[in-house]
């Protein structure tokens, strides 16, 4: 694997676990 790839998954992860996060706090941003 590249070191861009790992980057890329790891950002896309972050992403995801950040959204998933704010469907629960915060429902106003979705």
């Amino acid at each position: 694997m590249n070191k861009t790839v790992k980057v890329i998954v790891r950002i896309v992860i972050y992403v995801i676990a950040a959204l998933t996060k704010s469907k629960y706090h915060g429902k106003h941003k979705f």
